[in-house]
């Protein structure tokens, strides 16, 4: 039906079937199927398909104020979701609404730029931070993100991520290899001097780069790194956050503070929201007009956040951490002959794929017996709803199970 409506790269759908309907943990296609989702709308359905409280919210929001434009007006609930996330996150930043996770990536290193009024930003090998023009050009994951849309952003230059698993450097004792911090000595003797610096940003957990944890003395690194050279530090949470690692932001989890990071796709449980967040003296530099946009806290949107935010109570994430680890522990025990290592942070789980198996063949067999799960790098991807249940959670160890071993 689309092929004739909509360009090729359209139609590049992960998956086949053609979903109607979705409620909690499961999707429901056209031809009847019932499919456990273990990727979450990649990671934006938080609190599963259709929650109740979210709908109810959004509804209620709808017959009050769609639209107004917060570059014009103030609004609730705009006002309080603003509140709610600075009390969350200490105090200490300051916030700005948009839409999607690509348009927070590039308020983001705007911010950097004319707060430290430099012009280079130095990104990761292997992340990923969107499809606009800027966010592509820092995004280094798969290089048909940047084909034929050349020349990119200019000023960006890469570094190294420690992707410990398959690292070609030695390790000793388990620690990071002592490259991933010396390459910075490298890039600023050779390549840009550091005063020149604006930003370095990164995704504190790398999404579609293999769901990779870097290593924490690495992070501290890399933040008194920037401290030393008045480079802000700039974290991506676009897939980490609002919950997904069993903390509120990644960056909690693994105790780095950033200057500057981003949030997006959970926010507010499936509808379209993102945010900058900045240190108060960062953002306090950001002037009347530097930036922008007219769909960003939506009232709508901004509604369905409060909802999410009431749910991610302390005792909630902590029970995201308790069932991301029984599941890590779960596939472990399979000892299905396709799956390697796994890693990841709550319930954002990566998995190694070994050699002799691609991971495109072992999505499309899962899928097929009813459990969607997604690829990263060379490896598969994991990240179900927060709100699933133990009994949910066994049910597609049973696919796995049935289907891989």
């Amino acid at each position: 039906r689309l092929q004739n409506l909509m360009p090729p790269m359209a139609l590049h759908a992960d998956t086949t079937p053609c979903v109607v309907r979705g409620e909690g943990s499961y999707l429901y296609t056209e031809d009847g199927r019932k499919i456990l989702d273990f990727a979450s709308g990649i990671a934006c359905n938080a609190l599963g398909h259709c929650h109740p409280k979210v709908i109810e919210a959004a509804e209620k929001q709808l017959h009050t104020l769609i639209h107004a434009g917060h570059n014009i007006l103030y609004y609730e609930p705009y006002t309080t979701l603003v509140e709610k996330l600075v009390e969350k996150t200490g105090g200490k930043y300051k916030l700005y609404f948009s839409n999607a996770g690509a348009e927070a990536n590039e308020g983001a290193m705007k911010l950097a730029k004319y707060a430290t009024k430099r012009p280079v930003i130095i990104s990761m090998k292997n992340a990923f931070h969107g499809r606009t023009m800027a966010t592509a050009t820092i995004t280094t994951s798969n290089a048909a993100y940047r084909k034929n849309y050349e020349p990119m952003m200019p000023s960006v230059y890469f570094a190294e991520y420690p992707y410990l698993f398959r690292t070609p450097y030695k390790m000793e004792d388990g620690k990071c290899p002592k490259e991933y911090m010396t390459q910075f000595d490298d890039i600023f003797k050779k390549i840009v001097d550091p005063s020149m610096v604006a930003g370095i940003i990164m995704e504190p957990v790398q999404g579609e780069g293999g769901y990779v944890v870097p290593p924490v003395e690495w992070l501290k690194y890399v933040r008194e790194l920037c401290d030393k050279h008045g480079i802000l530090l700039i974290f991506d949470e676009v897939q980490s956050g609002f919950g997904r690692t069993g903390d509120l932001f990644a960056w909690q989890t693994l105790g780095v503070e950033p200057d500057i990071f981003t949030s997006a796709k959970a926010i507010a449980g499936g509808l379209p929201l993102s945010a900058v967040f900045g240190k108060n003296e960062i953002m306090d530099k950001w002037l009347k007009g530097a930036h922008g946009g007219t769909f960003g806290g939506n009232p709508v949107c901004a509604a369905a956040g409060l909802v999410v935010q009431e749910t991610l109570s302390d005792a909630f994430l902590e029970e995201v951490k308790a069932k991301g680890t029984y599941l890590r522990e779960s596939i472990e025990s399979l000892n299905l002959p396709c799956f390697g290592k796994t890693r990841g942070l709550g319930l954002m789980i990566g998995i190694e794929v070994k050699e002799g198996f691609t991971n495109r063949d072992i999505a499309n067999r899962l899928i097929e017996n009813g459990l969607l799960v997604l690829t990263a790098g060379p490896g598969m991807r994991l990240l179900p709803p927060l709100v699933i249940t133990r009994e949910e959670l066994d049910a597609g160890l049973e696919i796995m199970k049935k289907v891989l071993a």
